[in-house]
C-alpha cells in the first residue's frame, strides 16, 4: 500500500492487505491498522490503472473483493474520502460531482494521459460516473466505467427511500446497514460506532442529494452496470438504467446475491475485465450468474 497525491492509494499488489482487518474491510475511521502499514513491495505491477470508488463509509481496504475480482494485469489505485484515514480532517465537498472532480483531476496531475478503468461500489458508482465524466472533459477517455450495486437518479423506489438512510437514527440506521450487508462487526463497540456512523451519514447524504440532483450526463466510454439479483437498495431494472449514461457501448451483468453480492466470492467478471486489458467489447449483453440459475 503506498499514499499518492490527492486521496488515492496504490493497492498493489492484488491480494496483500494489513494484518488484524476486521471484515468487510472497514477501519476505523482515523485509525490505522494494527502493526502500522504494510511495506511496499520492490517489484510493483505496471499494468494499466483500475480506479476504485468505495461504497458509503467505506475506505481504502473496502474494495479487496473487487481487487482480486480484476486480476493481476491491473495496478489498483482506491480513493481514501475525506473524513477517514490521513484525510481525517479533509472536510466533506458539498456535492458528490464536486469530489469526483476532485479526484480525476488529482489521477491526471500524477499520471496523465493514463486511461484508467473505473470501478465503483454504490456510492462509488456515482463518484466513478463523475469521475468519468471529468476526464473525458481533459480528452482522456476511459477504459471502462463499471458500475456496480447502484440506481441512477430517477430509477423506482427502493427499501431506502421511505425515510433517507442519512435521516435515521442511530439504532434504525444500524438496522438497516446490517439487513443490507457490509456492516463492519466492530460497529458493535459504541467506540466504532461513534467515529463511524458520522462518516457513513455523510456519506449517504452526499449520495442522496446527487441522486435528487437527477445527473445523467454522458460517457463515451463503454460502460458496464452490475447488479445483485436480490439487492434491495439497486434492483436489476434500476440498475440497467445505467445505459441511459451510455453514449457508446452498454453491458449489463447480473450476479446472484444482495448489495455486497461480490463478498459471496467470485463474480464472473474477470474474463470481462482481462478483455478491457486489449480493448472494450463492442456488443453489449445481457449476462445472468449461474450461481442463480443453480439456485
Amino acid at each position: 500500500m503506498k499514499a499518492l497525491p490527492g486521496g488515492w492509494y496504490d493497492m498493489s499488489p492484488p491480494g496483500m492487505s494489513p494484518p488484524g482487518m476486521s471484515p468487510p474491510g472497514m477501519s476505523p475511521p482515523g485509525m490505522s491498522p494494527p502493526g502500522g502499514d504494510p511495506p511496499v513491495p520492490e517489484e510493483r505491477p505496471r499494468g494499466p490503472y483500475a480506479l476504485l470508488f468505495p461504497f458509503a463509509g467505506g475506505n481504502i481496504h473496502s474494495m479487496r473483493e473487487w481487487i482480486t475480482e480484476l486480476g493481476p494485469g491491473w495496478r489498483p489505485l482506491v480513493a481514501q474520502y475525506p473524513r477517514r484515514g490521513r484525510r481525517l480532517r479533509t472536510p466533506m465537498p458539498a456535492a458528490l460531482t464536486d469530489l469526483g472532480t476532485e479526484l480525476a483531476d488529482a489521477f491526471l496531475e500524477f499520471a496523465p494521459g493514463e486511461r484508467p478503468l473505473l470501478l465503483g461500489h454504490s456510492l462509488g458508482a456515482h463518484l466513478a460516473h463523475t469521475a468519468a465524466v471529468r476526464f473525458e472533459e481533459r480528452g482522456v477517455t476511459p477504459r471502462l466505467l463499471a458500475v456496480a450495486a447502484s440506481r441512477t437518479a430517477g430509477g423506482g423506489a427502493t427499501a431506502a427511500d421511505t425515510v433517507p438512510l442519512h435521516q435515521r437514527s442511530d439504532a434504525d440506521l444500524v438496522d438497516a446497514l446490517g439487513r443490507f450487508g457490509g456492516m463492519p462487526e466492530a460497529l458493535a463497540d459504541p467506540r466504532f460506532a461513534q467515529l463511524f456512523l458520522p462518516v457513513v451519514r455523510a456519506d449517504l447524504r452526499l449520495g442522496h442529494d446527487h441522486l435528487a440532483g437527477g445527473y445523467d450526463r454522458t460517457v463515451h466510454c463503454p460502460v458496464l452496470a452490475v447488479g445483485g439479483t436480490e439487492d434491495p437498495l439497486a434492483v436489476p431494472d434500476d440498475v440497467a438504467r445505467w445505459s441511459k449514461v451510455a453514449a457508446g457501448d452498454f453491458a449489463l451483468e447480473l450476479v446472484a446475491g444482495g448489495h455486497f453480492f461480490q463478498q459471496r466470492g467470485g463474480t464472473g467478471l474477470r474474463a470481462r475485465f482481462d478483455r478491457v486489458l486489449t480493448g472494450p467489447a463492442r456488443h453489449p449483453h445481457h449476462h445472468r450468474d449461474e450461481r442463480e440459475d443453480a439456485r
